[in-house]
């Protein structure tokens, strides 16, 4: 599949042959879903913890006479009701790890990076232009590129690619991946995705199985 190459005034300047098979993939609604609430879960630490009234230890004696006081009746001093008592239902260490197959990732990442390719919201640049590493220079390299504010992906390989972090970094709606760290959660959540001529290559050669 042919895709247009941009300059940093977003304008065509050559074309580039992409890979049918991760660009122009069937999308599968339901592998993206899947992979995406995966990745959110491995996220979640789990690590919230309340004790509830059985770990609270206080003493079980019964704290006033059953009758005559005029308060209600009461027992030990654990309940939730009284300071120092235990959560009613406090939320517990909990292991929110889900397993993807490999297989299946790799179809939902393809999957998102083809639905982007057919939305339009798929940029490549012949280059980032950004000598010193400052902001501005990748404010006014991706100035005519976007097509929105929103969340906006850079997809590059980090290793040759030092100024371009620097340079993004302070920018507030824009985020960025190394391209061997693809994540379905990173793709689905952007409104437009973003790479160079040399990363697309790279991710044309890389095996999709």
């Amino acid at each position: 599949m042919q895709y247009d190459v941009l300059n940093n005034k977003g304008e065509k300047v050559r074309s580039i042959e992409l890979n049918d098979v991760i660009f122009n993939a069937k999308v599968n609604q339901d592998l993206i879903y899947r992979a995406v609430v995966a990745e959110q879960a491995n996220r979640r630490p789990g690590t919230a913890f309340f004790k509830n009234r059985a770990l609270v230890k206080m003493t079980t004696k019964k704290m006033y006479k059953q009758k005559g006081t005029g308060n209600a009746r009461h027992g030990a001093a654990s309940v939730n009701i009284f300071v120092g008592g235990g959560a009613a239902f406090g939320a517990q260490r909990h292991n929110y790890k889900k397993n993807l197959p490999r297989k299946m990732k790799s179809a939902a990442l393809r999957s998102l990076l083809s639905l982007k390719v057919q939305k339009g919201q798929l940029r490549i640049l012949d280059r980032f232009d950004v000598p010193t590493g400052k902001t501005r220079e990748m404010v006014s390299s991706l100035g005519s590129v976007r097509q929105t504010d929103r969340n906006c992906l850079l997809v590059i390989d980090r290793k040759d690619a030092a100024l371009v972090v620097r340079a993004s970094r302070n920018i507030g709606s824009l985020a960025f991946t190394d391209y061997r760290q693809l994540s379905a959660d990173a793709l689905y959540g952007s409104a437009e995705v973003v790479l160079d001529s040399a990363t697309a290559e790279k991710i044309n050669a890389m095996k999709w199985e």
